[in-house]
This record gives structure tokens, C-alpha cells and sequence, in this order.
């Protein structure tokens, strides 16, 4: 409602309503700061699924560089990008790969084969050789002719 009030001879209206065009300034300002987080969140989202693609590709790329020749795949589990994974207290890739060569496998032998800097026989695992490359984990199991490999990221 206006308020007619006389100041000098001249009639002075004063306006109490609430100024619609104040608060119209506000919603577009949060939705402008509103956009520029989505933004943000997005763009971290896009960067770190390219990254976890190049570990996978990693993981992948030194798993098929170790059987033999000779060596039949018996089973494979290849990492699968998970978006939801947190990697501070987990690792977010897994890979496992079991062979069956055609004679008995050394550890040893097995070990210096990949190129890799690998530790042979812990007291807990004798037959295995493990180490880490690049990020991610390797342990290398022999029974027999039986070669086990598991993987995991950092």
C-alpha cells in the first residue's frame, strides 16, 4: 500500500510493498552459482573416469604380457570401472587371471620372466612372488603348473 505524506507542499507517495525485481536477482544468482557447481562436479567426474581408464588399461596391458606361449587361460576377471568407488581406504581394481601350462612352472623363473621387480617367497606364501609396478600390486602364485595372478590398484 502507499502512503501519501505532504513534505514542503509537495505530495511525497512512499511505496511498503516488497520489490519483486530484488529477489529476482537473487534466484538467478543462485542459480548461476548453482550451474558453476555442477560444472565443477562434472568436470571432476569426466577427468577421473579417464584416469581410471588408464589404470585399467594398465592392469590389463602387464596381465596379458605375462603367460607363456604355451599356457592355456583357465579364467579370467578383468577390472570394470566402478564410478562410486572411494580409493582412499579401497582399491577400486581387480583383476585375477589362472593358467595351466603344458609342464611344472618355477616361481623363480616365473618372476624374473616378467621383467618386473617382483619379491619371491614371503614366509606366508613361499610359492609366490609378488611386488608393486606402476601402482598396482602383482602377486604371482605357482602350484604345479598352475600359475594364479591377482591385481590390485592403490
Amino acid at each position: 500500500m502507499a502512503e501519501e505524506t505532504i513534505i514542503g507542499g509537495i505530495m511525497v507517495y512512499q511505496n511498503y510493498a516488497p520489490r519483486q525485481a530484488s529477489m529476482k536477482w537473487v534466484w538467478w544468482m543462485l542459480a548461476g552459482i548453482g550451474a558453476l557447481i555442477l560444472a565443477v562436479i562434472t568436470t571432476v567426474l569426466v577427468t577421473a573416469n579417464l584416469s581410471e581408464s588408464a589404470k585399467i588399461e594398465r592392469m590389463v596391458s602387464i596381465a596379458d604380457g605375462i603367460p607363456a606361449a604355451d599356457w592355456e587361460l583357465m579364467s579370467s576377471s578383468d577390472p570394470k570401472h566402478d564410478i562410486l568407488c572411494i580409493p582412499f581406504d579401497q582399491s577400486c581394481h581387480k583383476l585375477s587371471r589362472a593358467w595351466q601350462a603344458a609342464e611344472s612352472v618355477n616361481v623363480e623363473e616365473l618372476a624374473v620372466s616378467t621383467g618386473y621387480d617382483l619379491e619371491v617367497g614371503t614366509v606366508y606364501r613361499p610359492d609366490c612372488a609378488e611386488g608393486w609396478v606402476d601402482g598396482v600390486h602383482i602377486r604371482l602364485c605357482v602350484d604345479g603348473s598352475e600359475i594364479g595372478l591377482n591385481m590390485y590398484d592403490r
